[in-house]
């Protein structure tokens, strides 16, 4: 076969998580074999890689979401028995810089 008569062409194409890229490589195999009279889609691990990658931030999202509303429970049981500090707004801005601050051992 001369070698205009035989093509290689290689498209490499996001392989996400969401439903849609699935779709558009089916639907991109589908054109290029009506077209061209075959082709090949060969998915790669990165799918898979960004699956995994996109359930263990949300896994980790939803404990950090769970710790975050232990910490709000546990400040408005405190407001509620009176466990609290009144800033004035004139002494606010030192007590935000001494919540801040590191504390240093020995001190």
């Amino acid at each position: 076969m001369p070698l205009s008569e035989r093509v290689r062409i290689e498209l490499f194409i996001p392989d996400l998580p969401d439903p849609i890229y699935s779709r558009l490589l089916e639907e991109l195999g589908d054109e290029l074999t009506y077209a061209f009279g075959g082709a090949t889609v060969t998915p790669t691990q990165g799918k898979y890689n960004a699956l995994r990658a996109l359930e263990q931030r949300r896994r980790e999202d939803d404990l950090k979401l769970k710790a975050l509303r232990i910490q709000i429970k546990a400040g408005i049981d405190a407001i509620k028995r009176g466990d609290f500090a009144k800033i004035e707004e004139t002494d606010l801005e030192e007590y935000l810089e001494r919540l801040t601050t590191p504390r240093q051992r020995g001190r």
